[in-house]
């Protein structure tokens, strides 16, 4: 989960780069995100795995599996163009994956 918050947090850093006038980190954004997804799904079968071998909370594999979803969502508003949606939904990402990795780490521990 680690790695998949550090690659969404990347998708903030991309896009500000494109705002900023660097256009080509739009074509690392777009493939950074689809990278992000494939981490995230792994990340949430991880999840799955790890509730089921010892007595983990429950609710992180759940909120796992509705962050890939959300991140699916967030790539087809991105390729729509669909910003009133994106940026928002992207904040909300980035901030359940960081929740994601506070309790990853702390179950580690």
């Amino acid at each position: 989960m680690t790695l998949a918050a550090t690659l969404l947090f990347g998708q903030a850093l991309l896009a500000g780069q494109f705002l900023s006038g660097a256009y080509g980190a739009l074509d690392v954004h777009r493939a950074n995100a689809f990278l992000a997804e494939v981490m995230v799904v792994i990340s949430a079968v991880g999840a799955f795995i790890d509730s089921r071998a010892r007595s983990a909370p429950r609710w992180p594999p759940l909120v796992c599996a509705g962050l890939a979803v959300a991140v699916g969502v967030q790539i087809g508003m991105g390729l729509n163009r669909e910003l009133a949606v994106h940026i928002p939904l992207g904040v909300a990402i980035i901030a359940t994956a960081a929740l994601l990795v506070q309790e990853s780490w702390k179950a580690a521990s």
